[in-house]
């Protein structure tokens, strides 16, 4: 099955009768689990874009995401973010992949992270930009500004409150990203600068010096002197 079948098949039978949406979702389940690479993740994709409702994969993801095949655990893992089993988990452990740098593992998360329909993406940033543990908030802050499509879906509210945060990592990283550029050369949040200038003046004395540096371009990026 090709990768513009397969999508096509899960987004037509999410808006399907159940009989059919059973159907569909059985003859990609079995692509998924049947089929060679790559066409095994076409199936598993377009159930993540599309199909997390069909009847079955709920029950089918979690197999996906303990595959001792490193891109298909990664695709369970959406799987089932997408089909609402054990989300946030599923969340926290996509975007601590995908924030990890040039490897294998973390671009395949940043694919399906982006595969994921918005509005759940976009939950999964804002819940581990208020997770607990401080690496996962830094690592959410960071990857919320890496991609147009993430930028478009991140919460402001959230990132000034991760600018505000006890741990300088993670002021770090909120600071940066409020300053990124999306696409090259043009500031996402330019037009919105008066609501983070607040929050910025506030930093202006803080301990940390990569905190300082950070706060620096921003301001520069964002015109604020």
């Amino acid at each position: 099955m090709t990768q513009p079948l397969a999508e096509a098949l899960a987004a037509s039978a999410a808006l399907a009768a159940t009989d059919v949406q059973a159907e569909a979702a059985e003859v990609l389940l079995g692509q998924a689990k049947g089929s060679a690479a790559p066409h095994h993740l076409y199936a598993l994709d377009a159930l993540v874009r599309s199909g997390g409702a069909l009847p079955g994969v709920a029950a089918a993801a979690p197999a996906f995401a303990k595959s001792e095949d490193a891109r298909i655990r990664i695709a369970g893992l959406a799987l089932q973010a997408a089909a609402d089993v054990e989300r946030s988990a599923s969340l926290v452990t996509l975007i601590d992949l995908a924030a990890k740098g040039s490897t294998d593992d973390a671009a395949a998360a940043g694919v399906e992270l982006r595969a994921l329909p918005a509005p759940i993406a976009a939950a999964g940033l804002d819940d581990a930009m208020r997770a607990t543990d401080p690496t996962v908030r830094a690592r959410a802050a960071g990857l919320a500004m890496a991609t147009v499509f993430l930028a478009r879906e991140a919460k402001l509210t959230s990132l000034l409150e991760a600018a505000r945060d006890a741990d300088e990592r993670v002021r770090e990283a909120a600071v940066a990203a409020l300053g990124r550029c999306l696409p090259a050369g043009k500031p996402f949040f330019r037009n919105r600068a008066e609501q983070i200038a607040p929050t910025l003046a506030a930093l202006g004395g803080d301990t940390s010096k990569a905190v300082l540096a950070a706060l620096g371009n921003t301001r520069k990026v964002l015109g604020l002197g």
